[in-house]
């Protein structure tokens, strides 16, 4: 089966286009009240949203300049919404040109006028030139955890229904103000309920317009690979729909590099395995299943024939399969793993297999070392590499930036891209059924030379154990990788992907034995 699908993508950073934002802040006297600032910087316009469920003794939002001036620039989104019922105002404007900063305002009845999203600056944009942003590997560090007994990065009760984290990312970890986004391993733990997670950057984009994340049980550990673009002011928001713990853990940023550079590229490759410790498939290891404790190296660079020397870090599918316990599993730089220091696989039981997309740095000699702390078989496939100084200079492979938007829900209920109906008279829907395809063409995307695609993919409501794999359309083999993989009829679980496209911009999603799939995408590579 193949359906086809389109895309339209908007809010990418170009050479006309830039962004920033404001934040969420409840509002005094308004019940359930979220606002949000955009302002785009180059052509000098913002857009203010004001989502309301009850409210008294309230007249309206005002956007004006200078932090609440009344000239030249001053909108009212205006009328008391009704005490019960959803209200959602969206209005734009063009904003002066001699104005820099603009404040959203939440006006009483009598006229009080209440700051309800701090000040915007246009300086607060990220400096884009359009060209393409360069990777920077650093050491996996831990810059967040909401744990009382580990806090990092947070202060405060457990996250719970609804809750919005705002992370500091630049300034932290050598991670510079100009850094225009961040790859961040974030896990979700001791999930109050079932729900999902959300990363956007800080003051742009909407909290459950896309998700990263899936608990499906309260308690669970879940984690996933997270490439987002810096918000306002150098932070990204975690929101958790249902209440959760929540971890992240940085190996890497992108900075603007305005011109042909030779490292921080993105070179992506036909999926390729590099190790596998199952007895029966093995491949570049020898040896009873690893232990706990146990390192395994292995050198992606030489197995997957990538080359030597221009490597500064691999883009890599890691799964865990035949876990003999609850634990974790860590990839790191060989040489540089501290056990515990951070994480980026997680087994709640034995016999689980699970993946997770890992970016990690590699080693002089290309290697990198997977520690497993209770004992599973591992399994790598390389997705891409990263560039380092030696390799030629050119613009192939910067990143752009995308605020995280959904291009695919196959669901009848919520479908995106997908012709999807619900068949009268049958409770069975229309989502791929077994070795089901569906193609996805990114054809809103601005830059023409579009190489490789950053998607955070989910399935969910699958029909039975299998897997779900991604590639460019036409370039499919079934089975020679995979890139998400299901255990149970009904679950739902999500992996980060970067897939390269055909000469159409497509790819196309392959699932084994049927599930729902959605996909949201999060930046993309030039070609």
């Amino acid at each position: 089966m193949a359906w086809a699908a389109v895309a339209t993508i908007v809010g990418v950073l170009g050479s006309s286009t830039a962004f920033a934002g404001g934040g969420t802040t409840p509002a005094a006297g308004v019940s359930g009240a979220r606002y949000s600032l955009t302002i785009t910087c180059a052509t000098r316009s913002a857009t203010a949203r004001a989502s309301l469920a009850t409210a008294t003794n309230f007249s309206g939002v005002t956007l004006s300049d200078n932090a609440g001036g009344v000239s030249p620039i001053q909108y009212t989104v205006g009328g008391a919404p009704a005490t019960t019922g959803a209200q959602d105002w969206v209005f734009a404007a063009a904003l002066g040109s001699a104005a820099t900063t603009y404040q959203l305002d939440e006006v009483a009845l009598d006229g009080t006028v209440t700051p309800v999203v701090p000040a915007v600056s246009t300086t607060d944009c990220p400096t884009y030139s359009g060209v393409g942003a360069q990777f920077v590997p650093i050491a996996t560090t831990r810059l967040l955890d909401t744990r009382a007994e580990f806090s990092i990065g947070y202060s405060g009760p457990k996250p719970g229904v609804g809750g919005l984290v705002d992370l500091q990312v630049t300034g932290r970890a050598d991670i510079p103000t100009d850094a225009v986004a961040v790859a961040l391993n974030v896990t979700m733990t001791e999930a109050s309920a079932p729900g999902f997670v959300q990363v956007f950057p800080t003051g742009v984009g909407m909290a459950g317009a896309s998700s990263n994340i899936n608990a499906e049980a309260a308690g669970q550990t879940i984690p996933n690979q997270v490439i987002v673009p810096i918000g306002i002011r150098g932070k990204v928001t975690l929101f958790t729909n249902a209440g959760t713990h929540l971890l992240a853990d940085v190996s890497g940023y992108f900075v603007d590099a305005g011109a042909a550079v030779e490292q921080g590229r993105f070179v992506s490759v036909a999926p390729k395995r590099v190790l596998d410790t199952r007895a029966e498939s093995a491949l570049n290891y020898s040896g009873a299943k690893p232990g706990v404790g146990a390192t395994v190296r292995v050198n992606p660079v030489a197995a997957a024939g990538l080359p030597a020397g221009q490597v500064s870090a691999v883009a890599l599918n890691v799964t865990a399969t035949e876990s003999t316990a609850p634990g974790y599993v860590q990839v790191a730089q060989a040489g540089t793993l501290v056990p515990g220091a951070s994480s980026n696989l997680n087994l709640s039981r034995a016999g689980q297999t699970i993946p997770n997309m890992v970016i990690v740095p590699v080693s002089a000699t290309g290697e990198i070392d997977l520690f497993t702390q209770t004992g599973t078989n591992l399994i790598v496939d390389v997705l891409g590499w990263f560039t380092n100084s030696t390799a030629p200079s050119a613009v192939s492979g910067l990143y752009f930036p995308v605020t995280p938007e959904r291009v695919l829900d196959t669901r009848p209920d919520s479908a995106v891209n997908f012709a999807a109906e619900r068949r009268p008279g049958l409770d069975e829907t229309t989502k791929p059924a077994r070795a089901g395809e569906v193609s996805v063409y990114f054809d809103g995307l601005r830059v023409e030379q579009v190489g490789a695609v950053i998607l955070n993919l989910t399935a969910t409501e699958s029909t039975g154990a299998g897997y779900v794999q991604g590639a460019a359309q036409g370039a499919l083999v079934p089975g020679a990788s995979s890139n998400l993989n299901v255990e149970r009829v009904g679950q739902t679980i999500a992996n980060a992907v970067v897939l390269p496209v055909n000469s159409s911009r497509a790819i196309t999603l392959f699932t084994q034995n049927g599930t729902n799939m959605v996909a949201d995408i999060s930046g993309f590579f030039r070609k």
